[in-house]
């Protein structure tokens, strides 16, 4: 299973971050490069905030030589179907439910699922509080509904912004607030 573990990322040292990415969990070129967001995502979100340069092929890489964000995934491990041994695979199949049934979170019939979605919250709980504790003034920012589940369960009452999931174009009809953040993020991270 630690084959399959994507690390997250963030800023080393002094340098804490000034924003917080929650994304779901990693995907196949993650688990690859492991790199969070380094897939398709990544080289969408590098695009829509017009951070594309020849130096970088997708947000993750960006993120990780600059050091200026942090990126969380609510898994560490894919909750998407991926090509294992059989062994791996009944662990992950297990994720797999969790990702498609996230609307019933902690209210499922089998405890060890439940289980399974406490350790979830309470691994990106640990996670967040490492991070806000040096820095309790970052913007968060959470992809997608699946994230967002999770990070109200693990961090109830604390302020975020959620844009949609960048996945099949999910940035391409936002909010004004949600534009106005995509302006943000250019000038900040740039």
């Amino acid at each position: 299973m630690h084959s399959y573990y994507v690390n997250d990322i963030v800023p080393k040292g002094k340098s804490m971050p000034k924003y917080i990415f929650i994304f779901e969990s990693p995907h196949k070129t993650e688990i690859e490069t492991k790199i969070p967001v380094s897939g398709a995502t990544g080289k969408y979100i590098l695009n829509k905030i017009g951070l594309s340069n020849e130096n970088f092929s997708n947000f993750g890489a960006y993120v990780l030589d600059k050091q200026n964000a942090a990126i969380l995934n609510v898994s560490n491990f894919p909750l998407q179907k991926i090509k294992s041994d059989q062994r791996t695979m009944h662990k992950l199949e297990k994720l797999k439910f969790i990702r498609k049934n996230y609307k019933s979170l902690l209210k499922h019939r089998d405890c060890s699922i439940n289980q399974m979605e406490e350790k979830l919250i309470k691994h990106l709980n640990n996670r967040l509080n490492t991070i806000c504790d040096y820095n309790n003034k970052a913007t968060i920012i959470i992809c997608g509904k699946f994230a967002e589940t999770y990070f109200q369960k693990a961090m109830p009452n604390t302020k975020y912004y959620y844009m949609p999931h960048p996945s099949r174009n999910g940035w391409s009809n936002l909010c004004d607030y949600q534009k106005k953040l995509l302006l943000e993020l250019k000038d900040e991270l740039s």
